[in-house]
């Protein structure tokens, strides 16, 4: 009787009842989460835009859109922004005395530490790491060219994760993995991609129960120790990084991170907090941009002409490869860089954004539709 007077109530009687999307979905979470676990959600959530239009309610609470202001609305700067999905955010940090990250940070956090961070990225900084770059890219073609010299098929989404996990280590960490050397992953690389596809399971349990505490009480022995893993290598390696303290000799990402350290006006990054968005700053750095650049050389790969265009422009404004820099790419190869752009259109590497919650008590415009209060909502790139 329970649950079918839920599915009734979600279906006619519910807030969301007026948005369009499947209405078994509108029953349950069970459909959601399933598609999630079995890595169709995305599709799924595609092919209900296809059908119902801009917006789509695809669970009891949770609402999908692809028009362009709902980008802004949700994620954008607001008067009253709309909170991180605390389902979603909160189940990262299994461990209740882990560091703040950027990633699971509330709104004054989030600002705080995305300063610290900024500083980093400023343009300045990235023409002090170009060199950095550079060697870990010349390493990639020393090894590519012995490859093609043998005519041995090979699998370019490897190499890209090998060049990408061992650059971004270097900079957040100050040593790699590791990889390109040794041709092959590290085992604290291969844990955290295969520990990442647990991530649906996790937000399906979060939406029931206590993830934290069934997570210490159910997990097996095998997952704990992978992320145990995890979490001790990032935390021994940012702890060795961070008493080194800053380099002026060669700057990384810590030497920028640590000019906010122990401010004292309370603006400041905390060590903890270092080590944390030290391991953040490796996963989104190296696996999101390994597979952009797998996505574009697919692409390319299939289109001939385009491929030949863009090689011809490049071969063109540059004479040898170490002609090339960050500061002349923009104008030297506009096609190239537009290549990129569209490359990472058709293929992103994160094709959903972790969902925000509307405030508590209030409507919310979205995109032009007034959303209620406390509902999960999300953009999909599409």
């Amino acid at each position: 009787m329970y649950c079918a007077g839920y599915a009734v109530y979600n279906v006619y009687f519910h807030p969301l009842r007026k948005f369009p999307g499947p209405k078994l979905w509108h029953t349950t979470f069970l459909f959601r989460h399933f598609a999630a676990m079995q890595g169709d959600l995305d599709w799924q959530l595609a092919a209900f835009h296809t059908k119902y239009g801009e917006v789509v309610r695809y669970s009891p609470e949770e609402l999908s859109f692809t028009k362009e202001e709902a980008w802004k609305d949700i994620y954008g700067h607001r008067a009253n922004p709309l909170v991180k999905d605390p389902v979603v955010y909160n189940s990262v940090k299994l461990d209740g005395d882990a560091a703040t990250s950027i990633f699971n940070a509330n709104h004054t956090d989030h600002a705080r530490i995305r300063k610290q961070l900024g500083h980093a990225f400023s343009e300045k900084a990235l023409r002090e790491q170009e060199p950095g770059v550079q060697a870990w890219v010349d390493i990639l073609m020393a090894k590519l060219r012995g490859i093609a010299a043998s005519q041995m098929p090979t699998d370019m989404v490897k190499w890209l994760n090998f060049t990408t996990f061992d650059l971004i280590g270097d900079m957040a960490l100050g040593k790699s993995f590791g990889c390109l050397q040794d041709n092959e992953y590290h085992s604290w690389v291969r844990g955290l991609q295969e520990g990442t596809k647990i991530g649906p399971y996790i937000r399906t349990v979060a939406t029931y129960t206590d993830v934290k505490r069934l997570w210490r009480v159910l997990a097996p022995a095998s997952v704990k120790a992978a992320r145990n893993r995890h979490e001790s290598y990032v935390r021994t390696n940012a702890t060795e990084r961070l008493s080194k303290g800053v380099l002026m000799e060669r700057r990384d990402f810590m030497s920028y991170i640590l000019k906010g350290r122990d401010s004292k006006d309370g603006n400041g990054i905390t060590d903890k907090e270092v080590a944390a968005n030290a391991g953040f700053l490796i996963i989104a750095g190296s696996e999101a941009a390994g597979t952009a650049m797998s996505g574009i050389l697919f692409h390319l790969l299939k289109k001939p002409s385009t491929m030949e265009k863009m090689k011809k422009e490049v071969r063109e404004a540059y004479l040898k490869e170490s002609d090339i820099d960050f500061t002349t790419t923009a104008f030297k190869i506009p096609y190239t860089v537009a290549c990129i752009s569209e490359g990472m259109r058709a293929f992103p590497p994160g094709p959903t954004i972790p969902p925000r919650r509307t405030p508590k008590g209030c409507m919310t415009t979205i995109a032009g539709y007034e959303v209620p209060g406390w509902v999960g909502t999300t953009f999909l790139i599409y």
